[in-house]
């Protein structure tokens, strides 16, 4: 036996329309990206990059999604290079 109630209750909305951002989500992306802009930006990663290649690495694996495999061509080995100093 189920305990929904019946009577009085609606049927239910269409909700949030496919491909919509939800507003919280939206919202936090903004706020990362102003924080972003106002701890430095690309100065910051330069140095996050410098000072602590390991974490880099970690937020690099994080946000660039991997490349297929039948998308690579032959002669790609698969390695990144990140060059330490470069020419801005």
């Amino acid at each position: 036996m189920s305990n929904k109630q019946t009577g009085n209750i609606r049927n239910p909305g269409p909700g949030r329309p496919r491909g919509s951002v939800n507003r919280t989500t939206a919202a936090l992306k903004e706020a990362v990206l102003e924080a972003f802009d106002r701890g430095g930006g690309v100065a910051w990663l330069l140095a996050l990059m410098q000072d602590e290649p390991r974490i880099f690495a970690s937020l690099l694996l994080r946000l660039i999604p991997p490349t297929p495999p039948e998308d690579r061509s032959d002669d790609d080995d698969g390695d990144i290079f990140i060059d330490p100093d470069p020419d801005l």
